[in-house]
């Protein structure tokens, strides 16, 4: 356990805070199945020794990882063979003189995960005259990031499932750290509280998790107070660990096709997506420097943002494909974002509904079979359908937008020339 600096002025809740800031239970949606079926299906996979094998025992969805060891152990030399020829073919002449316990820790050494290396939190806060904010938020965010890219993806299904997976705990401990750095230099250094006020704001937008850490900080050395501050996201890894939670609770599949699906880091490339863009919530800071100067340059900003858009889009379609009974949770994320006015990320998830919903009615017009392509109803929720009717440029949306404007969807905004813009900049001035 992490404890405050000593010797310094703690904050009466600081301890408390540091204690419970970032727990593995409380990041990850409680999941709590009737019937842990996967567990079976592991033994079943084992005891059948094909190449599937590798696959199970390195995702090690287990209580007792134990169980790995004991079930190789007491497996015959013939069916141990097997299973070092199908890992290591190469090494078969090399087998022959191991030992059945020294063949069994070889399956396990290349097909278990390696072992995790841990890297401490670097990003220590300076002192100086004059500190730069955002400088300092960038700093801590690549910080962030970077812990991000050290989590095993394996960790992520196992921790979305209830089990141990280092890397993550590794990952809520480096920001605790965080924590605890900050808090220990603003001890000292209380004047430059401002500074991270501003540095609170600015990671709004962008780790979750770093925000937490920055922004419990401030609270703390408010004696508590939260006062000006945005209430801090619950469950952090929700935006990933809630549709592999969908994916082990409705068991459309066997195990190992869920886990090739895992394999294929179909989820694991989103993860690595900038907190997964399709969760992120886009915010007037990200549009803050879209103004008509930029527009008449003709710069970068406005491509970025199409691009951006069209690249959640597509996200969406391949979850669908690989995933697809995934939808009825795109469709309750494509609502939320609508509700905040985010029709930025909002209409992205919308398209990439409806462009699987008509890809797969189009292998239903040549008459597949059913098991062929999975059913499964993508279609776009009705109440906000109209936010992609592109009819006369996005008539219907251009007028709600009119009324309840929010984060745009740019494009018939820039087709529509400077009447269409004119709403998204007063928007962005308020």
């Amino acid at each position: 356990m992490f404890q405050p600096p000593l010797g310094r002025a703690t904050p009466p809740d600081a301890t408390l805070s540091c204690q419970y800031l970032f727990q593995v239970t409380t990041e990850f949606p409680e999941f709590v199945p009737s019937y842990r079926w996967w567990e079976d299906e592991t033994a079943a996979v084992l005891w059948a020794f094909h190449e599937d094998a590798r696959l199970v025992i390195r995702y090690a969805l287990l209580r007792d990882q134990n169980i790995l060891r004991s079930n190789l152990l007491g497996r015959n030399t013939e069916a141990i063979d097997t299973l070092v020829n199908l890992i290591k073919p190469h090494e078969k002449q090399l087998n022959l003189h191991l030992s059945h316990d020294s063949r069994v820790e070889k399956i396990l050494s290349h097909s278990c995960l390696p072992s995790f290396k841990p890297v401490p939190w670097s990003c220590f806060p300076p002192s100086g005259p004059s500190l730069d904010a955002r400088a300092i938020a960038q700093r801590i965010e690549m910080q962030s990031h970077f812990q991000l890219r050290l989590i095993a993806f394996e960790d992520i299904v196992r921790a979305s499932l209830g089990y141990t997976g280092n890397s993550v705990e590794w990952f809520l401990r480096a920001h605790t750290e965080l924590y605890v750095q900050l808090l220990a230099h603003l001890q000292i250094h209380m004047e430059e509280i401002s500074v991270y006020e501003e540095v609170e704001e600015l990671l709004r937008t962008q780790s979750p998790f770093a925000h937490r850490a920055v922004l419990q900080c401030l609270v703390d050395l408010r004696r508590g107070t939260t006062s000006g501050f945005p209430p801090p996201p619950i469950h952090g890894f929700e935006f990933v660990a809630r549709p592999i939670q969908i994916l082990f609770q409705e068991r459309p599949h066997s195990l190992t096709e869920i886990l090739k699906i895992c394999d294929r880091n179909v989820l694991g490339r989103l993860l690595g997506q900038t907190w997964l863009e399709l969760s992120r919530i886009w915010t007037k800071a990200n549009f803050s420097n879209l103004s008509p100067q930029s527009i008449v340059a003709q710069d970068r900003i406005a491509p970025d943002f199409l691009d951006s858009w069209h690249a959640l889009t597509v996200s969406v379609w391949e979850v669908l494909c690989a995933i697809p009974y995934l939808a009825p949770y795109l469709q309750e994320c494509a609502q939320k974002l609508f509700h905040l006015r985010n029709y930025h990320s909002a209409t992205a998830v919308l398209h990439g509904l409806r462009e699987y919903s008509e890809f797969f009615a189009r292998f239903d017009n040549l008459g597949s079979t059913v098991g062929e392509v999975p059913i499964t109803d993508s279609s776009v929720p009705p109440k906000i359908g109209f936010l992609i009717d592109d009819n006369q440029n996005y008539t219907a949306y251009r007028q709600y937008y009119l009324e309840y404007p929010g984060i745009p969807l740019l494009r018939p905004h820039l087709r529509g020339g400077e009447s269409a813009l004119q709403p998204v900049f007063n928007f962005m001035r308020k």
